[in-house]
């Protein structure tokens, strides 16, 4: 149990499975509706500043959140956690 905990955090290429895939496209946006409104919650440059700012590997790539407002709201209660911890 103790292994399957650390590959998940750690990974096997250095990067970790908690760190990489579609996750941000979920964090990012509940972190846009409470720190800059929810108007702002399709402004794909923001996301992408974002993200990067969370995860600089991600070297200006963009996972853009394309799902309806309610998913933003619903993680709305992780953005103060860091997004590892969330």
């Amino acid at each position: 149990m103790l292994a399957a905990i650390l590959l998940f955090i750690r990974g096997t290429d250095g990067g970790s499975i908690a760190t990489k895939g579609d996750f941000s496209s979920f964090y990012v946006p509940a972190v846009i509706v409470d720190h800059y409104g929810a108007s702002r919650l399709y402004d794909f440059a923001l996301q992408r500043d974002l993200q990067n700012s969370f995860w600089p590997f991600s070297q200006g790539k963009l996972n853009r959140f394309a799902y309806p407002p309610f998913y933003a709201l619903v993680l709305a209660p992780l953005v103060p956690l860091q997004p590892l911890a969330a």
